[in-house]
């Protein structure tokens, strides 16, 4: 059972935003949606908890249950939107820390138009990190823990890959920035330029929770945009074959992001001076003197 929160006044769940996502869902497992606090017996035959940009802070108790969730075996997939925590009033960076993440308060643009009007709405053609993600976008989730056999899906030897990084094309609307190992970046045409955009954590304890009753670790991926599986973008370039890709990892099938494939040569980031600011201060400036006369026997 996947269960949607929306205890926190989340702007993302089945009934607003998540409508698409959640018939995606429906296809193979049942899905709920939580209005009451986080706690162990809700989460009981729980496999998936997605937290859509929830706009009031969690407890301490309730992160406590959604750490001991992801040790047993759970998966939790958290998504924010562009300003970070600052923007939401949530704490989420709170949980986040145990696991080495943050999100960023900022907001990722366009920094040229190509096919979206709205510079927010930023088309990223060179943004994924992990080669894993181009080779399975092509399996459907709705095959996830059943027989396949009948269909055979084949991915691209790693050795033929010309550039991951284009291997998938994805629409990140109104998102933010994530201080981690990664999944995606903004690429090369979006501003902040080529920081990472989604990350993902494993548990290194095997547990018996899942969908199809296998172990398997408990796993965390968290985005920076809660829009980009939303009702008007999960349809938008290749947003589905990502979504179908990120939970299947989240549902425990065989895939793996390994730190040692992706890239982690990210630049770190450095404060600039605020130029907009800047320019309405008040400037100081050197008195001028008055004109010299040119008859030098006057002087």
């Amino acid at each position: 059972m996947i269960i949607f929160d929306k205890s926190k006044n989340e702007t993302h769940h089945p009934n607003s935003n998540f409508k698409k996502l959640c018939r995606r869902l429906r296809l193979f497992t049942k899905v709920k949606v939580n209005k009451e606090e986080l706690s162990h017996e809700e989460l009981k035959d729980c496999s998936i908890v997605i937290i859509g940009s929830p706009k009031l802070p969690f407890k301490e108790e309730e992160f406590r249950v959604l750490a001991a969730f992801i040790e047993n075996g759970g998966s939790v997939a958290i998504f924010s939107s562009e300003g970070g925590d600052y923007a939401s009033k949530s704490n989420l960076n709170v949980f986040l820390s145990e696991y080495g993440m943050s999100i960023d308060r900022s907001s990722v643009i366009r920094a040229v138009y190509h096919k979206y009007l709205h510079p927010k709405h930023a088309l990223i053609t060179n943004g994924i990190i992990q080669p894993e993600i181009g080779e399975e976008k092509d399996i459907p989730l709705v095959l996830s823990g059943k027989d396949s056999s009948a269909t055979q899906y084949t991915t691209r030897p790693q050795d033929e890959a010309c550039d991951s990084t284009s291997s998938l094309s994805f629409v990140y609307p109104n998102g933010t920035t994530i201080s981690v190992f990664t999944l995606l970046s903004s690429g090369t045409t979006s501003y902040p330029v080529d920081c990472p955009l989604a990350a993902a954590w494993e548990s290194d304890n095997i547990m018996g929770r899942s969908h199809n009753d296998k172990k398997r670790p408990g796993r965390l991926i968290v985005v920076g945009s809660s829009d980009i599986f939303a009702d008007d973008w999960l349809d938008k370039e290749e947003n589905g074959k990502l979504c179908d890709v990120f939970f299947r990892f989240l549902l425990g099938e065989n895939i793996e992001f390994d730190s040692s494939q992706g890239r982690s040569d990210f630049e770190e980031k450095e404060c600039v001076p605020d130029i907009s600011s800047l320019a309405n201060l008040v400037k100081s400036c050197i008195q001028e003197n008055e004109p010299r006369t040119r008859d030098y026997n006057s002087m």
